[in-house]
């Protein structure tokens, strides 16, 4: 990580932080309603999956961009 004193680095880590830890919670409800064979439940909690599988994914990106933006790591060079 670049920037360890930089107030946005941390900020768009915790945001991402977060981020994946509700989209991994959901994910976690989902498939104990698919192990439970309760479809309804399952098919209800998929579009909050995807839609915080949505916002892990920007928040992912904008460290991307703020990294190559503002401390000037090559895009090929940030982590995946």
């Amino acid at each position: 990580m670049k920037g360890r004193d930089c107030p946005e680095c941390t900020r768009l880590w915790r945001d991402y932080q977060h981020a994946t830890t509700v989209h991994i919670h959901l994910c976690g409800k989902q498939r104990i309603a698919e192990l439970q064979y309760d479809h309804n439940r399952a098919a209800a909690i998929r579009e909050s999956v995807e839609e915080a599988e949505e916002e892990r994914d920007g928040a992912r990106e904008a460290i991307r961009q703020h990294e190559v933006e503002v401390h000037g790591v090559a895009p090929e060079t940030t982590c995946e």
